[in-house]
């Protein structure tokens, strides 16, 4: 898989067959693999993980250590938009079925949606205060699904943020289909959402007062490298 420059929006375009060929090539999961590991040969290709921690990240740093420090847990509630049924929410996290941390939150949250690349975002935060037991739970608010022909506009929308003219005509239709995937703003879809999220509160709060078992690492797949990674689309060239 090579690395390229794209010079318009119809170059890039022009380069979703050469995606959907790798996707035939070697398979979904292989190629999301691959971009969840990340890479930091290639600056300008939106799945560079960066060489170290943002500023951004030294900030985080310092915020968890200062309100977090001596905390016997830390429970991540890490608020998303787009995966699930449009207008409903849905609860997923990266451990393992048949582990303990698993049917514990099962019993206090329910039916959990399927993840099964298993990665953990805040695992770094236990290294950030020692001796705290640290579990993050993904709430995701359900928006209109994409399939895989719609995949293009995620490298599309970083190109233009990087390279292009969000005001160029040519972006604007594709630009609007990247808001609705991921931010609808409809007064119904609000409302549904909310419903939806107000209803998983008290689980959320059961789980922070539940026992929490032994957390194992040999079970469970964090993000390595010390900071989150930039897990993006496939890049195209």
């Amino acid at each position: 898989m090579g690395y390229g420059r794209c010079t318009s929006i119809d170059e890039l375009l022009a380069g979703r067959r050469r995606a959907r060929d790798l996707i035939e090539r070697y398979g979904l999961e292989q190629l999301m693999e691959a971009i969840a590991a990340g890479q930091d040969t290639h600056p300008d290709a939106i799945t560079f993980t960066g060489r170290g921690p943002t500023w951004s990240k030294h900030l985080l740093d310092r915020v968890v250590a200062e309100h977090g420090a001596g905390s016997e847990r830390i429970l991540v509630l890490d608020l998303h938009t787009a995966v699930g049924p449009p207008g409903e929410s849905v609860v997923l996290h990266p451990y393992p079925p048949g582990s303990a941390t698993f049917d514990t939150i099962a019993r206090c949250i329910g039916e959990v949606w399927p993840n099964p690349e298993q990665l953990d975002f805040y695992r770094w935060l236990a290294a950030v205060c020692p001796g705290t037991e640290v579990r993050t739970l993904v709430c995701e608010a359900g928006t209109e699904q994409l399939g895989p022909a719609d995949q293009y506009i995620f490298p599309l929308d970083v190109w233009i943020r990087r390279f292009g003219d969000r005001n160029d005509p040519a972006a604007a239709l594709h630009l609007l289909r990247y808001r609705r995937f991921f931010d609808p703003e409809t007064d119904d879809w609000m409302t549904s959402v909310h419903t939806h999220f107000v209803r998983r509160w008290p689980g959320v709060l059961a789980l922070l007062g539940a026992d929490w078992p032994p957390f194992d690492p040999r079970r469970h797949h964090p993000v390595h490298g010390g900071h989150p990674a930039i897990v993006g689309p496939l890049p195209i060239s």
